[in-house]
């Protein structure tokens, strides 16, 4: 009767009589060969006789199952001395497992799980010297692991660049654990791709070579999350195969994933050309260790990065902030018979809304209203260059087509495809009780007469920056005793409530109906207020940017402060 001579992860080696008929490995004790293996599925795999023999039936477990280094998915006969590993157990069909010739240690070509080495660390044997070619035991050493932990947690206590950090954590890896080469990588980048960080190369052996590595080495530890121990390449199948680290000659490898007790943030790959020298678990239980703390480490490192990082954000938006703020009106202006006021709020620190009073003469006033399509520091920059821009082109004020033109061209050509800016500009005329303006693709203001009716001012042209050589034409409309006028953007609009409505321009005009007694700049703030608590007081996702225009009597201009009316 055939034998199964099983190799658990932990404990003594046993061996299973085969019997005439089917059995199941796997976790759950309702098998007959039950194993004590986290990497194990509860119903793993079967084994069964047929005229030829046993055959092996993966039976759709999480890890799959491994017959001589070759993963099986259907049904495999058997022979003497295969080997067949499921999840981290190895048995051996038939015959004992075979052992190196030089030296008693068992040949261990391993895959382990992370959380298993870290829950239970059995203590390391004595640890070698840094690789070299001798390689000689230390003498009278027989240090402990939590000793080793203590003195890394101690080197790697003072705060320093990640860099720094890196080289720092890779120099203790070689001190402690005998290595040719040691590598350090971490995701970064698209994809979270690995890179390589540090490359230590303590021995000679390795110096004038190149740096091939078995991407499958490190794509099985990434995946499995798991630490990987090949002590002998030459034993394993899948490595022959991979010519790049059998011309390097490199015997042994290990790798294990850095891990911060949350996610896997790169690897520690090393690797060993002696074939006398082979890592062992105990190098691999030490190597997984040290890469959990060193995984830790470096995640502080990052989050004091990032705390300075955001902190010097913080201050340049505030920066940023003051210098947008000395770009917009400080008062309101004095332009009698009419009662204007405005304001911005930016849903960041610093926002890409604009509005803006331009003297005129003769005895004329503009009003300037835009909105770059953004938010944040990118739109703030542009509007920042419109503000110039239209300073400039806003000296004389006689053609306001043509001067949305000069502008349209100048966005155009300094931002790109797809960033445009919505502008709406007027220019104020109390001698003929008129406003010309132009309103390149802008929200359209909304124009309360005195009689109760609204009219919204349509588009008279293309958003600026969109397409170069626009034409623009301009209106003029009346401006009566007892007029109110809001020019807004569509931040107020917009702005919407937990279940998504948003507040529409019919309660817009209904708050304005309802405070046109008011002053405009008791107006502005009850815009704005109602606006909030229309949303909830939820975060805003577009700035909010508001001008209200009154239009009084010349002979009797009369306004209420809402305190008075109230």
């Amino acid at each position: 009767m055939p034998k199964l001579f099983v190799y658990p992860e932990r404990g003594d080696p046993y061996s299973f009589d085969l019997p005439d008929k089917k059995i199941g490995i796997g976790r759950s004790s309702a098998n007959e060969l039950p194993l004590k293996d986290s990497c194990c599925s509860s119903f793993h795999a079967s084994i069964f006789p047929c005229p030829r023999g046993y055959i092996l039936k993966d039976v759709g477990s999480k890890n799959g199952t491994s017959v001589n280094d070759k993963r099986t998915s259907g049904e495999i006969d058997l022979k003497k001395g295969d080997e067949i590993v499921v999840g981290s157990t190895h048995i051996f069909f038939d015959a004992l497992r075979p052992t190196q010739e030089s030296g008693s240690a068992t040949l261990t070509n391993r895959v382990l799980p992370i959380d298993d080495i870290l829950r239970d660390a059995p203590r390391p044997g004595p640890i070698r010297e840094a690789a070299g070619p001798a390689d000689k035991a230390r003498s009278g050493r027989d240090q402990e692991y939590d000793d080793i932990l203590r003195d890394v947690n101690l080197a790697l206590y003072y705060d320093q660049p990640e860099d720094k950090l890196l080289d720092h954590i890779m120099d203790i890896f070689v001190r402690h654990i005998p290595m040719d080469r040691g590598i350090l990588m971490l995701k970064k980048g698209p994809g979270d791709e690995l890179s390589s960080q540090v490359i230590k190369v303590p021995g000679d052996p390795l110096k004038t070579k190149g740096l091939p590595i078995s991407q499958s080495i490190i794509r099985t530890a990434l995946d499995k999350k798991a630490e990987l121990l090949i002590s002998d390449i030459a034993s394993d199948e899948s490595m022959k195969r991979q010519q790049s680290v059998v011309l390097a000659k490199i015997h042994s490898a290990m790798c294990v994933p850095l891990w911060d007790n949350q996610e896997i943030i790169g690897v520690i790959y090393s690797d060993r050309l002696s074939p006398d020298e082979s890592f062992d678990e105990a190098d691999l239980r030490l190597l997984t260790l040290l890469a959990n703390v060193a995984a830790v480490k470096i995640k502080e490192v990052r989050q004091r990065e990032k705390i300075r990082e955001d902190e010097n954000l913080r201050k340049q938006q505030r920066q940023a902030r003051i210098i947008q703020e000395n770009l917009l009106p400080k008062t309101d202006p004095v332009f009698e018979p009419f009662d204007i006021s405005g304001g911005m709020r930016a849903c960041y620190q610093v926002g890409g809304d604009y509005f803006d009073y331009i003297p005129v003469e003769p005895a004329r006033l503009g009003i300037v209203i835009a909105d770059v399509a953004g938010k944040g520091s990118g739109a703030a920059l542009l509007m920042a260059y419109f503000s110039g821009s239209l300073i400039v082109e806003s000296r004389t004020m006689k053609d306001l087509a043509e001067i949305s033109a000069k502008l349209n061209n100048s966005i155009h050509s300094k931002s790109d495809s797809n960033v445009f800016i919505s502008f709406f500009v007027g220019i104020l005329d109390p001698e003929k009780e008129e406003m010309t303006y132009v309103n390149a693709g802008h929200s359209p203001p909304l124009l309360l007469s005195s009689a109760g009716g609204v009219q919204m001012l349509m588009g008279t042209g293309l958003c600026l920056g969109m397409l170069p050589d626009v034409r623009y034409r301009t209106e003029t409309v009346p401006l009566r005793a007892g007029d109110l006028l809001c020019v807004h953007t569509d931040g107020i609009v917009e702005r919407q409530d937990g279940s998504g409505e948003q507040f529409g321009e019919d309660r817009l005009i209904e708050i304005l109906r309802k405070s046109s007694g008011f002053r405009a700049r008791d107006i502005v703030n009850k815009v704005f207020e109602t606006v909030d608590a229309f949303s909830e007081n939820l975060e805003p996702e577009d700035d909010m940017t508001l001008i209200i225009l009154k239009r009084g009597s010349a002979k009797n201009h009369v306004l209420y402060s809402m305190t008075e009316r109230e």
